[in-house]
């Protein structure tokens, strides 16, 4: 939780998604990069198939919040909080 404390007083956020393909419709999520500091990084695991993952319905819940405040309601489509 110490993350979702750091990313809440951030200015500036790096979002790059991990996926198991490059077709849109049929990728699945494995994971995600945030970086909000030079030269750091974090990786969200969700969606291996090997090794341990954080659930994707607690990261959603946890990140939601944070993106909808930096980003506005567009980021609240994204998370599934509003139409597309």
């Amino acid at each position: 939780h110490a993350l979702v404390k750091a990313l809440k007083h951030c200015k500036t956020l790096a979002v790059d998604t991990e996926t198991t393909g490059l077709d849109t419709r049929t990728a699945k999520l494995v994971g995600l990069c945030l970086s909000f500091e030079a030269g750091s990084g974090y990786y969200l695991a969700v969606g291996h198939t090997e090794g341990p993952n954080l659930g994707l319905a607690e990261v959603q819940a946890a990140l939601k919040p944070i993106f909808t405040e930096l980003l506005g309601p567009p980021a609240a489509r994204l998370w599934g909080g509003g139409p597309p």
